[in-house]
């Protein structure tokens, strides 16, 4: 999770989990409700099988990633983006925000990431559908930070387990490396067992724990920090 971008690194890989998605709460008209359900929902078309490179990532990509695609994200992008993340909400485990966020409060977020060219929002898809979205965010305001960089990502339900979260986040530290940032962190629950499993897939380290750090509902829950250097 993010403590400064509003999200968190809790998503789920491979077998154990990709990150969380959700169906949009936000007060808009039904056609783009139902087509926002349906990006982070619906069967893919056609995933073919391949196996990009993944120099440098730290850890290897799957087969069939072949038709996952990462891109800017846009206006058109948020309403799918909203409805993962909502539903990342009412998870539980996914992001230290407890109320479901609205169209135009995600409009503003991806509005707060500048400048753009630092600090990326994008969306990954599958046959044109959004199917997740992750960000590069700043660490800390202070001009010491400016090298680290905050990561986080989410996938809609029905693309947990396909891969889809290990292509964004190796897409994630590829940016952050060629950005010249030394050092990607991310907040990730402890009871996330996925998340931390992707931590360790690709190299993270853990280094800390803050116990029960958020409250969700009445509970409790204690949130580890990651970090990973890029140089």
């Amino acid at each position: 999770m993010s403590s400064n971008d509003g999200d968190e690194l809790n998503q789920t890989e491979g077998r154990r989990a990709d990150a969380s998605g959700a169906q949009n709460s936000a007060a808009h008209d039904a056609a783009p409700k139902a087509a926002s359900e349906a990006a982070g929902n619906a069967e893919p078309k056609d995933v073919r099988n391949a196996e990009p490179d993944a120099a440098g990532s730290g850890a290897r990509l799957p087969a069939d990633t072949a038709a996952y695609e990462v891109r800017d994200a846009r206006v058109g992008d948020m309403h799918s983006i909203t409805s993962i993340y909502n539903q990342a909400i009412r998870q539980g485990d996914a992001t230290s925000d407890v109320d479901e966020r609205t169209f135009d409060q995600r409009i503003d977020w991806m509005g707060s990431h500048q400048p753009r060219s630092q600090y990326p929002v994008v969306v990954i898809t599958c046959n044109g559908a959004v199917i997740g979205f992750g960000s590069l965010s700043r660490y800390r305001p202070r001009a010491g930070y400016d090298g680290v960089v905050e990561l986080s990502y989410y996938i809609g339900q029905y693309w947990r387990g396909k891969g889809a979260g290990t292509v964004l986040v190796h897409w994630l530290l590829d940016a952050a490396r060629s950005r010249g940032y030394r050092m990607a962190v991310s907040v990730v629950f402890t009871r996330n067992e996925g998340s931390t499993a992707l931590m360790r897939k690709f190299g993270f380290t853990r280094f800390g724990v803050l116990p029960g750090g958020v409250v969700n509902d009445g509970v409790a829950l204690d949130v580890a920090y990651w970090y990973k250097n890029l140089v």
